[in-house]
């Protein structure tokens, strides 16, 4: 447990000196909302304003509770995360690394990897973008159509012959954008 708490706090750190504040704050937020949807979605905590202290606390921003505690206790009322509770939970915060057809090597953490109850292997990569309802799938294409395609991909290799489901899961709109 020590070793995952220092992992999500090396990767904060390893980024932070090249960020604005802007971009600091919002990366903070993102680690500490990641780490508490980990927490929410596996047991280990069962209200969302708990899950954000506990998440803040771990990952070294106790700061950021507040604004993760609000945004996240709407977002678990909503039936996206519903439908991602009822799921199995096989992974957070899962690493993988593949040879894509051209030699080079892919690699990245996906946020969460899911079972729903048909098989589909879902994999939700959780975003914290400011937008509008309604704009989730053009930012998809804007800004992560190239990285959920390459989670996509390494999810078929890990799981070969199963129904893959990518999706961008946008926490301040409770909707998801599938690729």
């Amino acid at each position: 447990r020590r070793q995952r708490q220092m992992c999500i706090r090396d990767r904060l750190v390893q980024y932070k000196d090249s960020l604005t504040p802007q971009q600091r704050a919002g990366a903070e937020l993102g680690t500490v909302c990641h780490r508490a949807l980990e927490l929410l979605l596996s047991g280990k905590e069962a209200d969302a304003a708990q899950a954000t202290v506990r998440a803040a606390a771990q990952t070294g921003v106790p700061a950021r509770a507040p604004e993760a505690a609000e945004m996240l206790t709407a977002f678990v009322q909503s039936p996206l995360f519903k439908e991602m509770a009822a799921c199995k939970v096989l992974a957070c915060e899962m690493p993988f690394s593949f040879l894509a057809e051209d030699g080079a090597v892919e690699s990245g953490v996906m946020d969460a990897v899911l079972e729903a109850a048909d098989g589909t292997v879902w994999v939700a990569d959780y975003k914290t973008d400011r937008i509008q309802p309604g704009e989730e799938a053009a930012v998809l294409d804007k800004k992560y159509r190239l990285q959920l395609g390459v989670y996509a991909q390494a999810a078929r290799k890990l799981f070969p012959g199963r129904r893959v489901r990518c999706s961008a899961v946008f926490l301040r709109t409770f909707a998801a954008a599938d690729l």
